[in-house]
């Protein structure tokens, strides 16, 4: 992300197994079957597992949501449930990002997730378009109410290029131009001063060591980027951000 590009992941990766998920019409019928599959279906209104109608719609909605990616953000930085879900147990660290509209690729969306109580099911699907725009909205940026406190943002690219020059075992499933510039970094309050004498020996034990020294050696040159650790309210659960530069 330094280097201006933008790491993407698939939803079937997604932590929240609602998140994104096509689901058959209750209402399905035959003709709709038809349609869809392109032949003649013996059953169509009851979807089991072992229906193979259903099997086979399941392989359609894979297809479909395979060509998605997305990143997701936060306007929150100092949530305790984020830093310790998301920032290895407030080991990792938090970037401050700058959207620019510019940049956005043009088969992107980019909009604030609506928490709702209820899954939605009104989306309908082409196979041979896809997604139209409505149920792209629907489908991509609709959370459970349970996750509001996160208020995310999402930005959801079609057909994005595979990441093609990482070797590790977490590859990412798409890799774009960021239209995010990083201005901020913030440490998480466990995350220790950085020495990596001995990372290549015990990398596990020193990754969070080895990333802050990274992250700080890339970003010296970079006047604009500020950089903050956070730390613990004596007085209320609360984080309190503290700058390097003070």
């Amino acid at each position: 992300m330094l280097d201006g590009k933008l790491p993407l992941a698939n939803p079937s990766h997604f932590n929240d197994p609602f998140d994104s998920r096509l689901r058959c019409n209750p209402d399905f019928t035959d003709a709709d079957a038809r349609k869809y599959l392109d032949w003649d279906p013996k059953r169509a209104r009851i979807f089991p597992e072992q229906d193979p109608i259903f099997v086979a719609l399941e392989v359609k909605r894979k297809e479909i949501l395979s060509r998605w990616t997305a990143f997701s953000v936060s306007e929150v930085e100092d949530s305790l449930l984020m830093w310790a879900h998301y920032g290895a147990q407030h080991k990792g660290l938090c970037l401050e990002l700058e959207y620019d509209e510019t940049k956005r690729p043009e088969s992107a969306l980019f909009s604030k997730i609506r928490y709702t109580t209820h899954y939605p099911q009104d989306i309908r699907i082409s196979l041979d378009q896809g997604l139209d725009s409505s149920a792209k909205e629907t489908l991509l940026l609709t959370k459970s109410i349970d996750w509001h406190y996160e208020r995310e943002w999402r930005l959801a690219v079609q057909d994005a290029s595979p990441e093609v020059d990482y070797n590790g075992p977490d590859k990412f499933d798409g890799v774009i131009d960021s239209p995010f510039k990083v201005t901020g970094v913030c440490y998480g309050f466990r995350c220790e001063d950085g020495d990596h004498s001995n990372f290549s020996e015990q990398p596990d034990e020193n990754m969070w060591k080895y990333t802050k020294i990274a992250v700080i050696t890339k970003i010296d040159a970079r006047t604009d980027i500020s950089v903050c650790q956070s730390s613990l309210s004596a007085t209320e659960f609360s984080l309190k951000a503290i700058s390097y530069e003070e």
